[in-house]
C-alpha cells in the first residue's frame, strides 16, 4: 500500500518538474480571460430569453458577491 502511494508521488513529482508546466499557469490564465466575453454574452442571452431585467441582474449579483466582484 505505501509503496503504491510513494510511486504515485514520486509520479506527480516527475510531471510537475516537466518543462511544459512552467508555462501552464499563465496559459489558464490567459484562457479565462478569453473565456469571459462569451461567458457574459452567454448569461445575457439567457437573461433576454427569461425576461430579466438589468436591475434584477445587479441587485442579484450585489446580493451574491463581494462588492469588489460587483
Amino acid at each position: 500500500m505505501s509503496k503504491s502511494i510513494r510511486r504515485v508521488f514520486s509520479n506527480v513529482w516527475q510531471i510537475i518538474r516537466l518543462p511544459e508546466m512552467t508555462m501552464l499557469p499563465g496559459q489558464l490564465a490567459f484562457f479565462f480571460v478569453l473565456s469571459v466575453v462569451p461567458t457574459i454574452s452567454l448569461f445575457t442571452y439567457g437573461a433576454s430569453l427569461l425576461n430579466l431585467s438589468t436591475d434584477f441582474i445587479f441587485n442579484f449579483v450585489r446580493q451574491a458577491f463581494s462588492s469588489e466582484i460587483a
